[in-house]
């Protein structure tokens, strides 16, 4: 189980530290009174090294560091993040190229309501990944080396 944002909206969770924090706490609130799980693992929405954020963001990886919430990147994408429907054969391809750019690929993909095209290619990316050979899925854990753009020093 991992967090990503409560609200999604950048321009709130992003105009200091204190909203961000109370997102954060939000979410994690609800997913525990939910699941009885208190969840570990968090991505930002845009990723640890957004361009949008009016804090800095190095102090956001502190304060999940101080909490013991490991946060997670990607070094690979579907590319269906924007607005409106990526092609099914544009979505494979990226996962593709991307998984096959790194040793140990985390595929950022989106599974929003409206995003009919990425359901539509993951059983396609699964399968040629597979084919590929020794190759297994596998879910993110303690020991997972975390793929993250920004690192506090």
């Amino acid at each position: 189980l991992a967090m990503h944002s409560y609200s999604h909206k950048y321009q709130e969770i992003y105009v200091s530290k204190e909203s961000f924090i109370e997102d954060f706490e939000l979410l994690q609130e609800y997913l525990y009174e939910v699941t009885g799980v208190w969840p570990r693992y968090y991505r930002f929405p845009g990723g640890s090294s957004n361009q949008v954020s009016g804090v800095d963001m190095q102090e956001l990886v502190s304060y999940l560091n101080e909490n013991n919430i490991i946060y997670f990147d990607w070094n690979a994408e579907a590319g269906d993040g924007a607005n409106g429907n990526l092609p099914k054969e544009s979505i494979v391809n990226n996962c593709l190229n991307g998984f096959n750019s790194h040793q140990q690929p985390i595929i950022l993909m989106h599974d929003a309501s409206e995003k009919d095209s990425t359901v539509e290619a993951l059983p396609e990316v699964i399968s040629q990944i597979r084919m590929q050979g020794d190759v297994v899925f596998l879910p993110i854990t303690d020991e997972t080396l975390p793929v993250q753009h920004l690192m506090v020093e």
